[in-house]
């Protein structure tokens, strides 16, 4: 199901009747969730989460009924269909010994639905309905803003970095395109298709390690029993085009996927050009019943133009408009990214499974950034096994490692109308080696309640190593290490097969990336910032899942969450990131709800709600005291809908909507940026003609042509604004989003 947060493996058995009840239904439905929502109110959660969750909540779920809410659910629901299955969390379900359908995290699966493969930002346009994420492209373009529940917040900014997603781990298939120092760079992800993304917003260091504040895991599909592809293009404003392809190859054991794409876009604001083109291979053998090999290969072309932060008054005056100095330097990033991997997963007896995998990921990057031209030689990879026992029927048992590395020369060049100069200004080597242990165990203590607990213990270890021009020099070479232990506990209770309430205690571990560990100015002559520390989150957190399939097949799905985040050693970003510090210790409170409603004869919709809050409970430097300001980075709420209605046979409108709240922008809360609220329509049409499925669909957003700023640099520096504007100087934070704009795409397909 599209946007439906549940974790459940399994089929349900349904009636169906008529459909005349549908109104009644549904408010039967959302009165039956808010009572059994409120008995949760009972069972110690902190009063305040509570109360800020209990406030809008009635409110929030006639919303998802009546307001512009929805989402397309792949599912196909017949009349004749009596059953239907619901997915786990396949990224989860591998590292942890338990029954999905009792996991204590805050999760979301849902499909990679047509409106996201024809975006620019693909992957922001698939995760636009889930609560707790904040994804936008910035400029429109291609540079993706990823947070959950406040994590990666920092990497918006000159230094920390355009093109990168902080705290967030991202994988592909299971593979993790986060590198080993936290960095994650999505290039593999433009040209998303067919497959689903699955996403957990708690906090999973336990299973994941390094920059786990939530998962995001892109799934590829596999075909069926014959022979699928599909061939898409797309057409728009600001120079838009977008042309993807896929063909998926059955075959005696196992399959082939091969996808690929190309994408050109001029931009809408100075500097904000996008070039890339990428290919992606999956195969699958099933030599026997207990044994699954995937292998995995991706190559794709990266480049786009940053156009950087205006200021209030160049904002003001065209939003259009390119940071000069951006402009004048032809800020820009030209990324060859490449990725293979194999995991082989084995069942022995029935009670023991291994899954082991393996992977590499070269990269060579060049870009024109803070006045130097850079180029840099990586690969990362790595690798790990788990080992799954099934004790019993209600008890299980995991353990496993992972260890990965990155290492590669960066040489910085003197910059020349945006070129490369012919003076080598540095000449260095960054490596990274992290490894991690974990156990996880569960237990079904009845058939209602049950119980996990984790633990992992991490080793990080980065190795600067500066090579002098001089030939009489001698190369310097430092270390600095980072080890942390980080538990999870949780409790699960099953009411029934409708509905599932869960609580659980995790932590979080995020060091900082290599370009945040060097030293701020007159620490010393360092290579490596020793002031930082890693930054250690717990997560606190209660949640309530329901879906049903109701009268007249109308499916009714919602899921409601509260937390409490202490975190400690926050990563803040100085001088708009030119160097890093360690917070003492910050909190962040927040309540996220979701729910999606189907009718039977098409009608579709959902609502996704997110109230979240960050505050420094402790943090005093040398620019000032900040304890008691808010967290700057964070929406103060997200809010986001979709309906669609079908119209006639094979035609449907849509009509969406997306509210960001509030956001400071430094740590004295000086700056900030307004709620934007921004309203998108679409029309689809689609028929199968001569054994083909057709699709065409028009995609009008921003179609109210809100001017609005999309995100913002953190703790901004001040700079020159243009002289047409009076040459004063003031911060530069503002990222303009997107006008109003449109897109044609044209799909055929088996």
């Amino acid at each position: 199901m599209h946007g439906i947060e549940h974790t459940m493996t399994g089929t349900v058995r349904i009636r169906l009747v008529t459909a005349r009840e549908n109104l009644a239904l549904i408010a039967t439905m959302i009165l039956h969730f808010e009572a059994a929502f409120n008995r949760q109110t009972r069972t110690g959660i902190p009063g305040g989460i509570m109360r800020a969750l209990k406030r809008p909540f009635r409110t929030n779920l006639l919303l998802a009924i009546v307001g512009p809410a929805a989402v397309t659910i792949a599912q196909e629901l017949v009349d004749t269909t009596r059953t239907y299955r619901v997915d786990a969390v396949t990224v989860v379900d591998t590292r942890a010994g338990m029954d999905p359908a009792r996991l204590p995290y805050s999760s979301t699966v849902l499909p990679i639905g047509s409106g996201a493969t024809a975006r620019n930002d693909a992957l922001a346009g698939a995760l636009e309905y889930v609560p707790g994420v904040f994804a936008s492209s910035r400029s429109g373009s291609t540079d993706l803003r990823l947070t959950i529940r406040g994590f990666g917040a920092r990497g918006n900014g000159d230094r920390s970095n355009s093109g990168t997603i902080r705290g967030v781990k991202v994988l592909l298939d299971g593979i993790p395109l986060t590198e080993p120092d936290g960095r994650t760079s999505p290039d593999l992800l433009t040209f998303l298709q067919s497959g689903r993304v699955e996403v957990i917003r708690t906090n999973a260091s336990v299973l994941f390690g390094n920059a786990s504040g939530g998962i995001v895991n892109i799934e590829s599909a596999e075909p069926g029993e014959t022979t699928a592809w599909s061939l898409s293009g797309s057409g728009g404003s600001y120079g838009m085009r977008k042309i993807m392809g896929r063909v998926g190859l059955p075959f005696a054991g196992g399959s082939l996927s091969v996808s690929g794409g190309h994408l050109a876009l001029e931009g809408w604001r100075q500097n904000s050009g996008v070039s890339a083109s990428s290919l992606y291979a999956v195969a699958v053998a099933r030599p026997t019943t207990d044994l699954r090999v995937r292998a995995t290969m991706g190559l794709t072309r990266h480049r786009f133009g940053i156009p950087g932060a205006l200021t209030d008054a160049e904002y003001s005056a065209d939003p259009s408009l390119a940071d000069p100095v951006y402009a004048r330097r032809r800020e820009r990033r030209d990324n060859l990214v490449g990725l293979s991997s194999i995991q082989v997963s084995q069942t022995i007896d029935g009670r023991h499974t291994v899954s082991a995998s393996a992977y590499l990921g070269p990269k060579s990057l060049t870009r024109s950034e803070r006045n130097t031209y850079r180029e840099f030689q990586r690969w990362a990879g790595g690798g790990g096994a788990v080992w799954r026992w099934l004790l019993g029927p209600a008890w299980a048992f995991a353990a496993g490692f992972d260890a990965a590395a990155q290492d590669g020369g960066s040489q910085f060049y003197s910059l020349v109308n945006g070129e490369r100069g012919d003076s080598l200004r540095t000449n260095k080597a960054e490596r990274v080696m992290s490894s991690g242990v974990f156990v996880e165990g569960s237990a079904a203590l009845t058939d209602a309640w049950s119980v996990s607990a984790g633990l992992r213990y991490d080793r990080q270890r980065y190795r600067s190593s500066v090579f002098p021009a001089g030939v009489t020099l001698t190369p310097r070479f430092e270390e600095l290490t980072f080890e942390h232990a980080t538990p999870h506990v949780g409790v699960s209770w099953r009411l029934d097969e409708r509905h599932m309430t869960f609580a659980s205690v995790s932590g979080g571990l995020e060091v900082p990336a290599f370009n945040e560990v060097d030293p701020p100015p007159g620490i010393g002559a360092t290579d490596l910032n020793p002031l930082l520390k890693p930054m250690i989150s717990t997560t606190v957190e209660a949640g309530h899942r329901f879906h049903a399939i109701v009268s007249d097949g109308w499916t009714v799905s919602a899921s409601a969450a509260v937390f409490h985040i202490e975190v400690r050693n926050e990563i803040v970003p100085f001088n708009n990131g030119a160097w890093f510090l360690s917070a003492g210790r910050s909190e962040r409170d927040g309540a996220e709800l979701s729910a999606a409603v189907r009718a039977s004869w098409g009608a579709e919709a959902i609502l996704s709600a997110t109230i979240l809050k960050g505050r420094y409970r402790e943090f005093i430097s040398t620019a000032g005291t900040y304890t008691g300001n808010v967290v700057p980075g964070i929406p103060s709420h997200l809010l986001s809908a979709r309906i669609q209605y079908p119209v006639g046979e094979g035609l449907a409108v849509e009509l969406s909507g997306r509210q960001v709240g509030s956001m400071k922008v430094d740590d004295a809360n000086t700056l900030a940026i307004p709620t934007s609220s921004v309203v998108d329509a679409a029309v689809t049409w689609s028929r199968d003609l001569f054994g083909t499925r057709v699709t065409v669909r028009c995609d009008a957003r921003n179609l109210l042509d809100v001017t609005y700023t999309a995100g913002a640099f953190i703790n901004p520096t001040s700079r020159p604004v243009l002289a047409s504007l009076g040459g004063s100087v003031a911060p530069a934070y503002r990222e303009p989003g997107l006008p109003r704009n449109f897109v044609l795409t044209v799909s055929v397909g088996s």
